[in-house]
């Protein structure tokens, strides 16, 4: 999934949306992805989307298939991500000259080492209890209920012998 900057109608940033984990495909793959990106943004946002500036997330499921997943205001209520918004401001004050620079800058985790963690992970919930909040993995609710069960019954054991 990539998060996409437009300034003026022009994609000035894309970035990876998930900067705690490294994909090595996207190394692989980093014009073919910007590339299919831009190609979706002229054919399907730009010409009928009734703003100039604005932040949409994409996901590219395949090469070639990209999917519009959501829309956001450009400014500071939305996350940047991998850029800060004087990186952005500055984006958007260039403009391009040659055909080389009409590509978008594009930032993405380039190894292992540049995996990032999370500003928010010390104040989220744990993993398992996120999963089960968005129906994520089910067979942890069904675990859940097998424990709860299973404990009901150790506890109405227990209160027998009393």
């Amino acid at each position: 999934e990539f998060r996409c900057f437009v300034h003026q109608n022009r994609v000035i940033g894309v970035c990876q949306r998930n900067n705690t984990k490294f994909y090595s495909h996207i190394v692989e793959e980093k014009t073919a992805i910007l590339e299919d990106i831009l190609k979706f943004f002229y054919q399907e946002i730009s010409t009928k989307f009734p703003e100039s500036n604005y932040v949409f997330d994409v996901i590219r499921s395949r090469k070639g298939k990209v999917i519009l997943v959501d829309f956001n205001p450009y400014g500071a209520v939305t996350d940047t991500l991998m850029y800060s918004w004087n990186d952005l401001d500055r984006l958007a004050a260039q403009s391009p000259n040659t055909i080389s620079e009409q590509l978008p800058s594009f930032r993405y985790v380039e190894s292992e080492d540049g995996v990032q963690s999370s500003d928010y992970a010390a104040y989220s919930l744990p993993k398992d209890i996120r999963d089960l909040s968005t129906g994520e993995d089910p067979f942890k609710l069904m675990d859940l209920m097998k424990m709860k069960i299973q404990k009901d019954g150790d506890d109405s054991s227990s209160s027998d012998g009393d």
